[in-house]
């Protein structure tokens, strides 16, 4: 009995860390969603001072909130 609690407790957990991307129409951005976490790989074009560019990086969110972010913007140079 013991055994196959452990076992279905461990399956959980592997199923809730299991994630699926999703792209979003913003210039490339990536979302991996797990029921637990996310992890988002910006790279949308955005304007900053009168600049065009990219934002880009990587945001981790556990539980809703995010955890670290290391989001920059990168101008367009021509």
């Amino acid at each position: 009995m013991r055994k196959q609690i452990i076992i279905s407790a461990a399956v959980l957990l592997a199923v809730l860390m299991i994630p699926f991307p999703i792209q979003l129409k913003d210039g490339g951005t990536v979302r991996y969603k797990a029921a637990l976490y996310m992890v988002e790989k910006p790279h949308a074009i955005t304007e900053k001072d009168d600049k065009m560019g990219f934002t880009v990086g990587t945001r981790l969110y556990i539980f809703g909130k995010e955890v670290y972010e290391n989001v920059q913007f990168q101008p367009i140079t021509q």
